[in-house]
């Protein structure tokens, strides 16, 4: 049976990128959703489905994309029974799957979807998309991190990345060591960072300059542990509330632009109805998080709760703030010309409070001194 596929075409129109789609080739291909699989409910008012139209980006806030029609299948089934319209302030489109499209095709779209102010939510797709990504990012001058959530470290994620100049750093959280290729664990550099479970475990804080500081984030499911995720073959991981608290975490990031989730197919090639509603949760908690930012964004530096540090026997003091609508702090960076207010840098609490102990961390402590 013939399809009637559509082509992608993204032009810029008095600098505002429209992303329209035509009857074209078998060539960059959206699927659309299926409406038969669909729940009509009130449950997601909010929630555009993408049917060959025109698109303008810029009228949503997050755009949805699954890799495949079998996945994305499972995983609307779970989303759309949750209470998505509990965010509705923000007004999101589901493109439906693009399996048909070549990585690099796909990562000129999600570029044109981020230069919209639109975010980006990926479902299913392997690692190597993110090279894609960095790739097009390259080419267009915008620096940025990777932020990996994965149990393991390995030379496929780490080397096709290394010679990418515009990728500024790698952070891989969670990483388990006795699942993790050795040599790179014992030969970091200052382009990648890695976060241990059990620092995590220790203090869920640690990690919150590294997700806050990041562009790209992706998900390897396999980093939560079986017995909370049924799809995973992990015995140890993050529990299910954890992997969903991280999740919040990437909608609420600072520089935040992309979120992905890798495929969850288990042993059977099939998708379990479990594994795929802690996928949809993830994404809700990512939106509530998405919304926060927002709040943040929207809120002036001087309706944040400051607390100011004074050095001791020096005559140096640091400004620190606090959102109330998130919780989030920031370090003012020092300005040597007291006309030019300093840059709000990402910290946590517990950065805070050492700082008041006079326990200066060494990241701010390099900060401070730079």
């Amino acid at each position: 049976m013939a399809h009637n596929f559509n082509k992608l075409h993204i032009t810029n129109i008095n600098n505002m990128y429209i992303c329209s789609l035509t009857k074209m080739s078998m060539e960059n291909k959206l699927l659309p959703v299926s409406l038969s699989e669909i729940p009509s409910s009130s449950n997601i008012s909010n929630v555009h489905f993408y049917h060959g139209e025109t698109l303008h980006f810029n009228n949503y806030d997050i755009a949805l994309l699954h890799y495949e029609p079998e996945l994305g299948r499972s995983f609307r089934k779970e989303l759309y029974k949750l209470q998505v319209n509990a965010h509705g302030s923000l007004a999101f489109i589901d493109l439906g799957d693009a399996f048909a499209m070549t990585h690099d095709e796909i990562a000129k779209l999600v570029s044109s979807i981020v230069k919209n102010k639109c975010y980006p939510v990926l479902i299913g797709f392997p690692e190597s998309l993110v090279i894609s990504i960095s790739k097009q990012w390259e080419n267009e001058f915008l620096p940025h991190h990777v932020c990996w959530v994965n149990s393991t470290c390995n030379f496929n994620e780490v080397n096709p990345l290394c010679d990418h100049i515009f990728l500024k750093q790698q952070y891989f959280l969670g990483i388990q060591r006795q699942m993790s290729d050795m040599e790179i664990l014992e030969s970091i550099n200052h382009n990648i960072h890695m976060s241990f479970i059990s620092e995590y475990r220790k203090s869920a804080q640690s990690i919150e300059c590294l997700t806050r500081n990041s562009e790209l984030f992706y998900f390897n499911m396999q980093s939560v542990r079986h017995s909370d995720f049924p799809a995973s073959k992990n015995p140890s991981g993050f529990f299910s509330e954890e992997i969903i608290s991280l999740a919040k975490s990437t909608g609420s990031s600072d520089r935040s632009l992309i979120t992905m989730v890798s495929d969850w197919r288990n042993e059977d090639n099939d998708y379990d109805s479990t594994s795929s509603l802690l996928v949809a949760q993830m994404v809700w908690y990512m939106m509530e998080g998405y919304i926060l930012k927002l709040k943040d964004k929207q809120t002036n530096i001087k309706n944040l709760i400051h607390y100011v540090v004074e050095l001791k026997n020096t005559s140096i003091h640091l400004d620190f703030y606090k959102s109330e609508i998130s919780g989030k702090w920031w370090l003012q960076e020092p300005s040597v010309d007291d006309t030019i207010q300093g840059k709000l840098i990402p910290c946590t609490y517990e950065e805070y409070v050492k700082t008041v102990q006079e326990n200066i961390p060494d990241r701010l402590m390099n900060l401070i001194s730079n």
